[in-house]
């Protein structure tokens, strides 16, 4: 099975006109953070910057009166460096945007080898296989985004959920945005530090180090772009750096830029403490 390390994710995090999403609704949000729908508009444009996760999507062709065809699978492994967002006037996505702690559980053994790659239709299928079931042409993109729900969510109940000490450290993870340690995680959770390593890359494809690295940053970028009057040393110190110059190093290692000369960045709306 190829994976594609090259392959440009498609553009679920977008905050343009087309894009879209919603909380996974009753059980599925225990799994899964968002629902989202993406359809090239004009202008369109921007930087996806990453995010850690995993998402399971549906890219299709946009048909004149609001159906969808050619439907094709994709897997998008856990991301730590930003992509272009491509951007094609007559194709659309659907997509589910997986919790961190639970990206094993959807992709399995494949996981650890998808660091920022991403698997498109029968590579896809042989992760995922069940997803074969939402490829047949639909009404519209919402009964396609219905018929994924649907597939992750019998996934999601054939499987099982993470064990206590996992979500333990992955709720400690998010509450410190990044700027815990391992060591720090440990004495939070009670939990040696080999485990935290192994729990968390097998959980979410990452090492807890890059990991919290990925937080970290989006952190800063949101800091910057809410603005409040914080210059950039503050902003540096409230998102957990050591100095100016540390973050300045975050930022051209997972955005490829400075702050100060960031693009029309595409931010996943997730809360400022992420």
């Amino acid at each position: 099975m190829a994976i594609n390390m090259t392959e440009e994710k498609p553009a679920p995090h977008s905050r343009s006109a087309g894009y879209s999403e919603e909380a996974c609704p009753g059980p599925l949000n225990r799994y899964a953070e968002a629902l989202w729908t993406y359809a090239h508009r004009a202008g369109d444009s921007g930087v996806i910057l990453p995010d850690g996760r995993c998402d399971i999507i549906l890219r299709f062709t946009r048909g004149a009166i609001g159906g969808v065809d050619d439907v094709v699978p994709i897997v998008a492994g856990p991301s730590t460096r930003a992509h272009v967002a491509r951007l094609d006037h007559h194709l659309g996505y659907v997509g589910i945007r997986l919790r961190l702690e639970y990206a094993r559980l959807y992709l399995g053994a494949h996981l650890a080898g998808m660091t920022d790659g991403v698997l498109e239709g029968p590579d896809a299928i042989k992760i995922v296989p069940r997803i074969e079931a939402c490829l047949e042409p639909a009404g519209s993109a919402r009964a396609l985004s219905i018929r994924l729900r649907r597939v992750v969510a019998d996934l999601a109940e054939a499987g099982a959920p993470a064990g206590r000490r996992v979500r333990a450290i992955f709720d400690a993870l998010h509450a410190g945005g990044g700027r815990l340690s391992v060591a720090d995680l440990a004495s939070i959770t009670g939990v040696d530090e080999r485990t935290i390593r192994r729990d968390v890359k097998d959980h979410c494809g990452l090492g807890p180090k890059v990991l919290a690295r990925v937080l970290q940053f989006r952190r800063a970028v949101r800091l910057f772009r809410a603005g409040g009057g914080n210059g950039a040393s503050d902003i540096a110190l409230e998102a957990g750096y050591s100095d100016q110059a540390h973050m300045i190093r975050s930022f051209r290692d997972f955005g490829g830029f400075t702050p100060s000369r960031m693009p029309d960045v595409v931010v996943t709306p997730l809360p400022v403490s992420t």
